[in-house]
């Protein structure tokens, strides 16, 4: 398994997401989430950024694969002064509560097991007026 894989397997999966129709769903490697905002956000009102988690090992061994838990962010940033007038009525935590949905038990062919939803970390506000969240998940996986 690549993880680069994981993280666009799980950005196709969220630009299909009816609720985000319109929203830049952006895959960022570099872990610089603040830029990557500011230069692709452009003037959409909401993005996500699905972003590497970190991982830990689950089995090791001096022979066979390794397998690791590999955390995925998706991280959910909104604009809420320009969603206020949008016709569908989504918060932050609601596009969140979305994304959690889509994502939990996702598995393509490749995956050794599914996404695990771990949770929604609190609302951050930006400069800008622009706030944050982000959905955690994780599955274990050969790496």
């Amino acid at each position: 398994m690549k993880i680069t894989d994981l993280l666009e397997d799980s950005a196709e999966a969220l630009r299909n997401l009816p609720e985000l129709a319109g929203a830049p769903v952006i895959v960022e490697d570099l872990c610089d989430a603040r830029s990557a905002v500011e230069g692709k956000f452009g003037k959409a009102s909401r993005c996500v950024i699905v972003r590497f988690g970190g991982s830990a090992p689950v089995k090791q061994g001096s022979e066979g694969p390794l397998f690791d838990r590999v955390g995925i962010l998706c991280e959910c940033y909104e604009k809420p002064c320009a969603t206020r007038g949008l016709r569908d009525g989504l918060t932050l935590l609601d596009v969140a509560q979305h994304v959690a949905r889509a994502l939990h038990g996702a598995k393509s062919e490749w995956m050794t097991s599914i996404l695990f939803y771990r949770g929604i970390t609190p609302i951050e506000q930006l400069d800008g007026g622009v706030v944050c969240c982000a959905v955690k998940f994780d599955t274990t996986e050969a790496i």
